[in-house]
């Protein structure tokens, strides 16, 4: 009798699990400026006493729906998710999450103010409804609080993003003032866009007459061409939110912050009071947006409170630092190997 044949047995290689297509993984150890990025972001949490967070990358579509009321288009990008006979949303923002978990476990109890802070994925659609996902970051103060605390945020964010080495940074303000002020602004615009409306693009031309501030929004340079001769906000400020206002300048001076004054930056719907918008130039790249809150958490079902604070695109801040020389000394040791 011959030998028996010896069989060869097929190997199986196990497959490679494989990310779902248009989705990306943060990982902030690939390079010297994403590990500096970690680094200086731990910093500024540390150093101005953010409470840090995590929040689900799910909510309940309700909560967008109220905060997406008036704004379709971002409804419209939501992508959706059925559980349990439920609909469910993934985040297209931090801060709503932020607040929705702020609301619940009501941390104000006993405390003067509170610093809350997180940092996590987003998700919107394109055009073409494919999901796009991000990389954000926000701090939030909540609370009985004055200018200087806003005014530390603010400024604890600049010196962050100059320590990341952007060296163009420009510093804009504005004052809304809470929904009297704006209510009494907006009534006196809508008059002045009325004799202006045929100068005015399609969209706005919809808009003026239902609300004015959207107009304020546009980009368009006929629009914008407009709103420069445009009536200013700053003359419907009550004597309150006037005196508070320059105090949080008079701060920004005393800390050697360079800002400019514009009244024809209008942060989106829902923010009053002092806003303020930090960019890039020359390119006006906005690296970071905020301001107060306050109707945004009273929307979401908070007590009537202050609330001020910025969601910022960690995605975006990243790939702007390519341009600036990668540090040389992380300035980190670390404690093993």
């Amino acid at each position: 009798m011959g030998r028996h044949k010896k069989v060869e047995r097929e190997v199986l290689q196990p497959k490679k699990p494989l990310q779902g297509k248009g989705l990306a993984d943060w990982i902030f150890d690939t390079d010297d400026r994403s590990r500096l990025l970690e680094i200086k972001l731990n910093s500024y949490i540390r150093t101005y006493g953010l409470h840090s967070v995590h929040t689900s990358e799910l909510e309940h579509a309700e909560m967008y729906e109220r905060v997406y009321e008036t704004a379709p288009q971002e409804l419209a990008a939501l992508s959706e998710v059925q559980n349990g006979g439920k609909s469910y949303v993934l985040r297209p923002e931090l801060r709503a999450s932020l607040f929705r978990a702020f609301i619940e476990r009501k941390p104000q109890e006993g405390h003067v103010f509170s610093k809350w802070a997180t940092v996590g994925h987003v998700y919107t659609k394109d055009a073409k409804g494919r999901v796009v996902p991000d990389f954000h970051f926000v701090a939030e103060i909540f609370g009985s609080f004055n200018h200087m605390a806003e005014v530390l945020l603010l400024s604890g964010f600049w010196y962050f993003l100059q320590d990341l080495g952007f060296q163009n940074l420009s510093l804009e303000v504005n004052n809304l003032g809470d929904t009297h002020c704006q209510t009494a602004y907006a009534a006196q615009l809508k008059d002045f866009l009325g004799s202006r409306r045929f100068d005015l693009c399609n969209n706005c031309v919809s808009l003026w007459s239902k609300n004015a501030l959207e107009v304020l929004r546009c980009q368009n340079y006929e629009c914008q061409a407009v709103v420069a001769d445009a009536p200013v906000i700053f003359d419907f400020l009550d004597e309150a939110t006037n005196k508070s206002f320059t105090s949080t300048l008079e701060a920004l001076d005393e800390l050697s912050i360079p800002y400019q004054l514009n009244h024809l930056y209008i942060a989106p719907e829902g923010v009053g009071r002092t806003t303020f918008v930090i960019r890039e130039s020359p390119t006006r790249t906005v690296l970071c947006s905020g301001g107060y809150h306050d109707e945004y958490l009273r929307v979401l079902g908070g007590k009537n409170m202050r609330s001020f604070g910025f969601e910022v695109s960690l995605t975006n801040i990243l790939a702007h630092m390519t341009q600036y020389e990668a540090p040389t000394e992380l300035g980190v040791k670390y404690e093993v190997f």
